[in-house]
């Protein structure tokens, strides 16, 4: 791993960079990331999406063209996360006055004062705004509620947002209702990353973890963040915010370590790519990889470095028991076509599923890739994670893609499970058993994401 300044590359080894003798390392100071004698630079780096130049570093020799300075990204950067998607919401903001707005115009529709709940819903292309009892509360001088498309609700400065169907979730920044059809819109939190990351960090990690575990994984968690806020764009949302992409909690999930550790982390971002050249890329991370991280390629359809399978003694040593090695399975063959049509539609083509075969398994024994074959001899193939998502309920607990499959006649029997997750990039028990042994995050990261690049992005 190496943290780049300017256009040089300070190898852990030479300059101990980041290392065990820096400001930040794990256990030992909980002050500014980077504490040298002399501050050499910030990084350099180029992003899709972000053009960053390249700045020599003060106290550093120059090369002989003398590059412009860096244009680092702005410090106010938002993460769009999709919370759910509804036909009525219940809002409310206990400590702050709150603003519905038109997204489109930003055209105010009606300020509501601290405490004040309200609910919206919408039904054949229009909005409705109530109070708690039911009652129209929609000002007959706002725009008319059939010609909005999206609604914000922006609370005063300092504010945060108490939004859900039934149990309300707190958030801090902003939500934009993104109508999506006649009678739903999609919910969205938009919050700037730091904080967006504080509600990640502790859905994703115990916070009893030691220091370098967790800042582990809030670099990956950035990375991973970003890598998607660049990449979708031109979507409602940039990111999920359950398991499928990753965890994010809000306000409930923050806390005084969690937001310390977003801190200390600040702007660090994992890149990689030729010198001068790196990009960012989805920063993968799982709960628990059984023993050997997953290469990327059969889950997600990339081939990178970073994301190369490894071996991993770790995990098995702090991961509890009955996850690393999770129990015995059986699947009754008619509920286990039920649950493939329900995750994949288009399997209806095979009529009744009658045989699974495993076409490609990785040297450590994930599926990697099966045939399904229908009663009318048509056949289909899965990914080994489409099927055990597609699979997965919490009565059928099949935790990762790693097991052996059986034809039993009348069921499907799942056994040797090994793993909870993907598998691929960071193993989240195996970094805490790194931590413990002493390593910081940066030899963490070196492992599971191997030739990748430790670079500041703002």
């Amino acid at each position: 791993m190496y943290l780049k300044y300017s256009n040089y590359r300070v190898g852990r080894r030479r300059g101990k960079v980041l290392g065990k003798n820096s400001a930040w390392a794990d256990g030992k100071n909980t002050g500014p990331l980077i504490s040298l004698g002399v501050l050499l630079c910030w990084a350099a780096w180029a992003v899709t999406g972000f053009n960053h130049s390249v700045a020599a570093a003060p106290g550093v020799p120059e090369k002989e063209e003398k590059a412009e300075s860096p244009n680092r990204l702005p410090t106010d950067i938002t993460i769009r996360s999709f919370l759910l998607e509804t036909n009525r919401l219940k809002i409310n903001c206990p400590q702050q006055s709150y603003v519905l707005r038109d997204r489109t115009s930003s055209r105010e529709i009606k300020r509501l004062p601290a405490g004040y709940a309200c609910r919206l819903s919408r039904n054949q292309d229009r909005w409705d705004l109530t109070d708690r009892q039911g009652k129209n509360i929609w000002p007959a001088d706002a725009p008319r509620a059939g010609e909005i498309e999206d609604i914000e609700v922006v609370p005063d400065p300092n504010g945060f947002i108490a939004v859900g169907v039934k149990k309300l979730n707190t958030y801090r920044g902003r939500l934009r209702l993104v109508s999506n059809a006649p009678d739903s819109f999609a919910t969205v939190n938009v919050v700037d990353i730091e904080s967006y990351l504080a509600g990640v960090l502790g859905a994703e990690m115990p916070m009893h973890w030691p220091r370098a575990a967790l800042r582990a994984q809030c670099i990956a968690a950035r990375t991973y963040a970003l890598y998607y806020r660049n990449n979708n764009s031109l979507k409602d949302w940039d990111i999920g915010s359950t398991e499928e992409s990753q965890m994010y909690g809000g306000l409930a999930y923050e806390t005084q370590r969690s937001t310390e550790t977003v801190h200390e982390t600040s702007g660090l971002v994992l890149a990689w790519g030729p010198a001068g050249k790196e990009k960012l890329f989805p920063a993968y991370y799982s709960a628990i990889c059984g023993g050997h991280t997953q290469d990327a390629e059969p889950v997600f359809g990339m081939s990178l470095a970073p994301l190369k399978g490894c071996s991993c003694p770790y995990c098995r040593v702090v991961a509890p028991p009955q996850c690393y090695q999770w129990p015995e399975v059986t699947l009754d063959k008619s509920k286990a076509q039920k649950l493939l049509l329900k995750k994949y539609p288009s399997l209806a083509r095979l009529k009744r599923i009658v045989d699974i075969k495993i076409v490609q398994k990785s040297p450590f024994g994930r599926l990697e890739r099966v045939k399904l074959t229908g009663s009318n001899g048509q056949e289909s193939c899965l990914s080994g994670e489409e099927l055990r998502n597609a699979w997965y309920t919490p009565d059928t607990a099949i935790l990762s893609s790693c097991f052996e499959l059986h034809d039993t006649g009348s069921a499907w029997r799942i056994d040797q499970g090994h793993g909870w997750g993907h598998g691929v990039g960071l193993c989240q028990y195996g970094s805490r058993q790194m931590a413990r042994l002493g390593r910081d995050s940066v030899d963490i990261l070196e492992y599971y994401y191997p030739q990748a690049v430790l670079l500041r992005a703002y």
